[in-house]
């Protein structure tokens, strides 16, 4: 087979003439006003959009990249219908403008010269102290110290740093109410109660009462501000989506990496 010079002026095409294409260019041109008249219309509709067709296009992406309200929502209340059970702590609601509650496990205590404050994860989302009451129960049965729960308010409802002011807000209370010296109060937190916890112990620094002496992460989650593609995957661990849902919801998407 020979090969065919396809650059000269003389060749033609016949199936490409029928369509009304030809080497003289005048198909081109038809399509290129075609082209501009298509985006014409495109410029026309777009500005015929409503003032919020940005905000509603942010919020149905979000929709893909995290779980929506109303998911979390139910999501928080069947986890309230399962925290409905016979506990073995002593609920006790905190003083003041706090509005959040903490169970107490002081029934079987044979000193109380130190005191474990618990910090509950999920997610700052997900989960109350209720969750961990057999856990607490059990920690005070062996150590017999006190063991304080602290059920600090959860996003989405209340952003960062409403949740590390509970905790340490329990810290403190619990410091005063017990008569403890400095450095006799031991937080123990996981998950998200974690990241709650060591930033409690933060504060109790930054402010110099220094109450806390020692603290207890399980499984911390401090990278919030990294995205879930960003991070290695851990086995048996919570998915992408419910991670990135997680810091979204839990401070402002633009202060993620502040």
């Amino acid at each position: 087979i020979g090969r065919v010079d396809l650059s000269g002026a003389d060749y033609h095409c016949p199936a490409y003439e029928r369509d009304g294409k030809n080497s003289s260019g005048n198909a081109d041109r038809t399509d290129k006003k075609g082209r501009e008249r298509k985006n014409q219309k495109d410029f026309r509709r777009r500005d015929n959009r409503p003032a919020d067709y940005a905000a509603d296009w942010q919020e149905r992406k979000n929709v893909m990249k995290y779980y929506t309200m109303k998911q979390i929502v139910q999501s928080q209340e069947n986890m309230q219908k399962r925290g409905q059970r016979k506990l073995r702590g002593e609920v006790r609601a905190f003083p003041g403008e706090c509005g959040f509650e903490a169970l107490y496990y002081d029934k079987k205590s044979t000193r109380r010269d130190y005191v474990i404050v618990e910090v509950h994860g999920g997610g700052f989302m997900y989960n109350t102290a209720r969750d961990d009451d057999d856990l607490c129960a059990y920690i005070h049965e062996r150590l017999k110290i006190p063991v304080v729960a602290c059920d600090y308010r959860r996003s989405p409802q209340y952003k960062y740093p409403t949740g590390v002011k509970d905790v340490f807000a329990c810290v403190k209370h619990v410091y005063k109410e017990y008569g403890l010296k400095q450095g006799h109060v031991l937080i123990w937190g996981h998950s998200a109660g974690a990241n709650l916890a060591a930033g409690a112990a933060f504060m109790d620094k930054q402010s110099g009462v220094h109450a806390i002496g020692s603290q207890i992460l399980d499984y911390p989650y401090m990278d919030v501000y990294r995205k879930s593609k960003e991070r290695q995957r851990i086995r048996l661990s919570v998915k992408g989506k419910l991670m990135d849902t997680f810091a979204y919801y839990y401070t402002e998407e633009q202060n993620l990496k502040n």
